[in-house]
């Protein structure tokens, strides 16, 4: 699983980066400006005092975010975000040792250590906050014009400021760590109660045995597709099955015996018949096959694909043999109700029982096949 915390990792390092660059200018321009009452103050092109003051900062800071940028392009996004730290740093340091005589600059440390709030991680800041003191401290003690400029009580003060903002930017991590962990355990809560609502209303709408849709989510199927063929907008056919001689295999092979057989059954059913169609287990050995969209022809040729299915299939528990089914088909008529539908399904299946078994006995007839 991706780190959450490197989400659009790309964007907010551009952003990062740009952000420093903004820093960049904002030095340029203080320095410009401060260049510009220099000259006027004084005689002179001041030459030495504008590189001094303008180009080299300048050059060193740009250099430092062009090699972030080349860096983090190729480094691994958790080693990119410690080379986005180092870059801050080394703006922030290369306005410090190229203007040993502005006080203040000190305090942009700060800034690189807030990159550990963008991407919520603790251990960003803490390296952030050493490299920062450490960077620190070595300009303080390589640098004689540094030293000399930095008295004591500020060397204190810029210490003291960098352990107060590491203090506060920690405290902020603590709570966005916090709200976070709240967030997603208030998501997970909430999933595993959409996974158990599904879970119920799948239970609630199918048949524990056999896996197919029940007795009453076939009902409520039936009247949307009534429905909808009463309005014409769809060609609706049932298909009432059952299965032959089922208590014959019961009273011989026991009840568990003929579970088994109605779960095969049903399975066989449900893989011969394509995804459009609805196949519900109606009650004990009796299926329901709701067809949509589809013409007689089509319906009829599904049903005796079913139906040769079942009659290949061969039953451990009846010792290899074979068990057959019994279908009616009906199309809806224009304007007729759901009852009167369903009784000619099912009156239909009582012909094919009556007319021989192991067939389907549809209504209209379907054309003939040629041969």
């Amino acid at each position: 699983m991706d780190d959450p915390t490197l989400l659009n990792f790309d964007y907010w390092s551009r952003r990062i980066l740009l952000f420093y660059l903004f820093i960049v200018m904002l030095s340029v321009t203080g320095e410009m400006l401060a260049w510009v009452i220099t000259r006027t103050i004084s005689e002179g092109l001041q030459m030495d005092f504008f590189v001094s003051i303008v180009v080299r900062p300048t050059i060193m800071q740009l250099a430092v975010i062009g090699l972030t940028y080349a860096i983090v392009r190729v480094a691994p996004r958790s080693l990119a975000i410690y080379v986005l730290v180092l870059g801050g740093i080394g703006i922030t340091m290369a306005l410090t040792v190229t203007m040993p005589d502005v006080h203040g600059l000190e305090l942009a440390l700060l800034l690189p250590m807030a990159v550990s709030l963008i991407f919520f991680r603790l251990g960003v800041l803490m390296f952030s906050f050493v490299a920062s003191l450490f960077s620190y401290m070595l300009a303080y003690v390589f640098l004689p014009e540094y030293q000399d400029r930095l008295l004591h009580y500020e060397l204190m003060a810029y210490t003291a400021l960098l352990c107060a903002g590491y203090i506060i930017y920690y405290a902020v991590l603590q709570r966005e760590v916090e709200v976070m962990g709240s967030l997603r355990k208030a998501i997970d809560t909430e999933q595993e109660l959409r996974i158990e609502k599904m879970i119920v209303d799948k239970m609630a709408r199918t048949d524990s045995l056999t896996g197919l849709y029940n007795h009453r989510t076939f009902q409520e199927e039936l009247d949307r597709l009534v429905d909808r063929g009463c309005r014409g907008e769809s060609e609706v056919q049932l298909a009432i099955v059952d299965i032959d001689h089922f208590k014959r295999i019961n009273d011989n092979y026991g009840h568990s015996a003929g579970d088994a057989i109605l779960r095969r059954v049903a399975k066989t059913i449900a893989e011969s018949v394509t995804a459009a169609e609805f196949v519900a287990r109606y009650g004990g050995e009796e299926f329901a096959i709701l067809f949509s969209g589809k013409t007689m022809d089509e319906a009829f040729r599904l049903m005796e694909h079913v139906r040769v299915a079942i009659s290949r299939l061969r039953h451990p528990e009846m010792e290899e043999g074979t068990a057959t089914i019994s279908a009616g088909l009906r199309a809806l008529q224009p304007g007729q109700g759901k009852a009167a539908f369903f009784a000619e399904a099912d009156a239909l299946l009582y012909e094919a029982k009556r007319s021989g078994r192991n067939r389907i006995v549809a209504s209209p007839s379907p054309s003939p096949v040629v041969r």
